[in-house]
């Protein structure tokens, strides 16, 4: 009768509008990976598209840093809501009314979880953790969408081959999504010589779907 049932499979709007339109969405359970080169704006990519799943979808999810604080992954997310440049969080140049706004612009970001019955969360561990006990760490909470950001600072226990260890914790990674029916995005690493994400066999392999970009050629920062 599953099998059979003709009821659309649930797609989560990324707020991406041209890849909203030609996709769908993204699939609501599995493994998602995100790879760009150093400083190419991975974490704003899921910070964004994890605000807008969030807004658009009505649904619990989690952004998880292994190398942000609290304070550091609050500042992006009111930059974000506020349009408020960045550089003037970390500087600390931000105006009375500019703080008024950020304030009022996080209280509008929760109230609107209240109302729809949707969290946004951020959890950024302050030790070392693996794959498995991150996963159970979120496990209890029941998000639909979780970030981790980023594979390669995951604890990796005794496994020497980096590629076996990244390919591992894809796997897990997937077999909790499915489990869980819930969507984990992975943030990887991009060569920007050949535009292939590092060990990519490995973690394409359990991939349901990958966003790639490479913006450490000089003509491509241009644009």
């Amino acid at each position: 009768d599953e099998a059979l049932d003709t009821a659309v499979d649930i797609l989560y709007k990324t707020g991406f509008t041209e890849y909203d339109e030609k996709s769908g969405g993204l699939p609501s359970d599995g493994v998602m990976l995100l790879a760009g080169t150093t400083s190419g704006g991975k974490s704003v990519i899921l910070k964004n598209l994890l605000t807008n799943i969030y807004k658009l979808n009505k649904v619990d999810v989690c952004n998880v840093s292994l190398e942000m604080s609290d304070k550091k992954q609050t500042r992006r997310l009111l930059s974000r809501l506020t349009r408020i440049p960045f550089s003037k969080f970390t500087k600390q140049t931000l105006s009375l009314e500019e703080r008024k706004l950020s304030r009022k612009a996080f209280r509008k970001f929760n109230a609107y979880g209240d109302r729809h019955g949707c969290r946004y969360a951020m959890l950024n561990p302050t030790h070392s953790v693996t794959i498995n006990q991150l996963l159970m760490l979120v496990k209890p909470f029941g998000f639909k969408v979780i970030g981790i950001d980023y594979a390669s600072l995951l604890d990796q226990g005794s496994e020497r081959d980096q590629w076996k260890a990244l390919g591992e914790i894809a796997r897990q990674c997937k077999i909790f999504g499915t489990a869980n029916k819930c969507l984990v995005i992975l943030l990887c690493q991009l060569d920007d010589a050949d535009d292939h994400i590092r060990y990519s066999k490995a973690l394409l392999e359990h991939a349901d779907g990958a966003w790639i970009w490479n913006y450490a050629k000089p003509e491509q920062r241009e644009t």
